[in-house]
């Protein structure tokens, strides 16, 4: 089973490093999205993803040599998601059931979030520290990693922040059972979230409702300022942090509830996104709770 371990960076110089690895990950992103519809215009098909990667690392060698700074398995890795991308989109164009789906496109390199290390590239020194590259780079260890790690990638959320991610390969968990053995029914409602069989209630925590009178001031504040300037900068750091606390908040919504619950509403939404629907009365506007 994979499974996914997001820590935070510590703050710190180096991390510029990060910063101008993540840039050169947009660049070739953007010369492939580049690539792949000039191949199309001359050639009416699809431009094959070996073919991009050997094109790629001959960039490398002679023409880009500044995008040397990213290791050849991340460059590789930034390919395969644009081929990926547009295999869904030919996907959803032979059947077109389900949300629309778009061809990958141009990103502005402050949009572009993360990039991801392979098997080279990066050591594990201790508990939180990694070596990735030249630098070593501490985090915060709040919990321990069990597991094969594949792949680390680097993230940088709408604040600024990076953030790393180990994902796991845990043979040792398994399909999760029932411990009781009793059977429950569950109804969603719309006044009450849940009511289970024995009459027992749970009410919607809403936490974007508890947080709207400050999220309106913080947009507020965007607002009033002038474009860029710091006071600007600041104010919009400010309100990232905030929803960036309320997106936290909504992974923790319902402690009470069990995990047949949560798997529930994930497989309901599972079926109605295939279904292209909204799914019935009374689940609009709720999403699947995955924390």
């Amino acid at each position: 089973m994979r499974q996914a371990y997001r820590y935070k960076l510590y703050a710190a110089d180096r991390n510029k490093r990060l910063d101008r690895q993540r840039i050169v990950a947009c660049q070739i992103w953007n010369h492939c999205i580049a690539l792949h519809r000039r191949y199309f215009r001359m050639f009416g098909k699809h431009l094959s993803q070996s073919r991009l990667k050997h094109r790629i690392a001959l960039m490398r060698k002679h023409v880009r040599p500044e995008w040397q700074l990213l290791g050849s398995q991340s460059v590789q890795d930034v390919i395969e998601r644009i081929d990926r991308s547009y295999q869904r989109f030919f996907s959803w164009c032979k059947t077109r059931i389900g949300r629309r789906v778009a061809p990958p496109k141009f990103k502005k390199r402050v949009k572009y979030k993360s990039f991801t290390l392979k098997q080279a590239g990066w050591k594990l020194l201790d508990d939180n520290h990694i070596q990735i590259g030249r630098c070593s780079y501490k985090f915060h260890n709040s919990r321990p990693i069990e597991g094969q790690i594949k792949t680390v990638s680097i993230v940088r959320d709408a604040v600024g922040d990076y953030w790393i991610v180990f994902s796991v390969l845990n043979e040792a968990i398994g399909a999760r059972q029932t411990v009781t053995g009793n059977t429950a029914g569950l109804d969603f409602g719309l006044t009450t979230f849940v009511t289970l069989s024995d009459k027992t209630t749970i009410s919607a925590p809403q936490p974007l409702l508890k947080q709207i009178k400050q999220l309106r001031k913080s947009c507020g504040n965007v607002s009033r300022k002038k474009k860029g300037s710091n006071g600007r900068r600041r104010a919009r750091l400010a309100l990232a942090r905030l929803y960036r606390r309320i997106a936290s908040m909504q992974g923790l919504a319902v402690p009470e509830c069990c995990q047949a619950c949560q798997d529930l509403r994930c497989a309901l939404y599972r079926g109605f996104e295939s279904a292209g629907d909204e799914g019935p009365v009374g689940t609009q506007g709720l999403r699947p709770c995955l924390g």
